[in-house]
């Protein structure tokens, strides 16, 4: 076992806490400063039932890395790191997103190399701006359009999802310009920023239609008025009608 704490010259904590095994995790305590402590990296393979006994001293943790590990459920730690802004498991064995509510404040979440099939759990993490799903089990473009009602939602990676190469009823995978198609909000798809050709043009077009209408709408009241003005006057609505008629 090797455990490794990261200190300043001063001798003082940083803010980031290193940790190979999860079974010394509960002497941390004895380090002072814990309790300023923003980001804990755990690297194990026997579970995280240890994770309880530090939890108490981690209280400013905003960010979560755990790797190899067995987690079947999120509740456990949400239950514990509600603050967390950035959470990370890799290949924790984790199947779905279930207890993912209980991090309100999740603004990035990673769970590559897992055994996730849908996403839908996401809409209760408004605050959600990069997902992360390379590696898992996800095969149905239409369970990702949960993510539409993710609102600051503007990256997501699906890398390596049966999605992308398992063909149904001869029909081809699915690609990430369908997955773009669905969620049109998204700059970033798997790792790579959208076409900022595209993206300027809408902008253009936006920024063209106001002026576009100002335009118009001038051009039509001119032309009332031209025609107005050739109208001979006429007594009643219905004789300028009437004249309209033969112009």
């Amino acid at each position: 076992m090797e455990e490794y704490i990261s200190h300043k010259e001063s001798g003082e904590p940083t803010d980031e806490i290193f940790c190979e095994d999860l079974d010394d995790l509960a002497k941390l305590e004895i380090y002072k400063g814990m309790k300023k402590a923003t980001s804990l990296r755990l690297y194990s393979g026997n579970g995280v039932d240890l994770l309880s006994h530090a939890c108490q001293y981690l209280c400013s943790l905003k960010s979560l890395y755990i790797s190899d590990s067995h987690l079947e459920s999120l509740r456990f730690l949400g239950a514990h790191f509600s603050k967390v802004k950035e959470l990370t498991l890799v290949d924790c064995r984790l199947r779905s997103l279930d207890g993912i509510t209980s991090f309100p404040n999740l603004k990035i979440l990673r769970l590559p190399g897992n055994e996730v099939h849908n996403v839908d759990q996401c809409i209760y993490l408004p605050q959600l701006c990069h997902l992360d799903v390379r590696r898992n089990l996800i095969n149905n473009l239409q369970s990702l359009e949960w993510l539409t009602l993710c609102p600051k939602l503007v990256s997501l990676i699906l890398l390596e999802n049966p999605l992308y190469f398992l063909m149904k009823n001869r029909e081809r995978p699915y690609t990430k310009e369908d997955v773009v198609k669905l969620l049109p909000r998204l700059k970033f798809i798997d790792g790579h920023p959208l076409d900022s050709g595209g993206q300027k043009l809408k902008k253009f077009r936006k920024w063209m239609m106001p002026k576009q209408a100002k335009v118009l709408e001038k051009y039509s009241r001119i032309s009332f008025d031209t025609i107005s003005e050739d109208i001979p006057e006429c007594s009643t609505l219905s004789e300028k009608s009437s004249v309209i008629e033969t112009l």
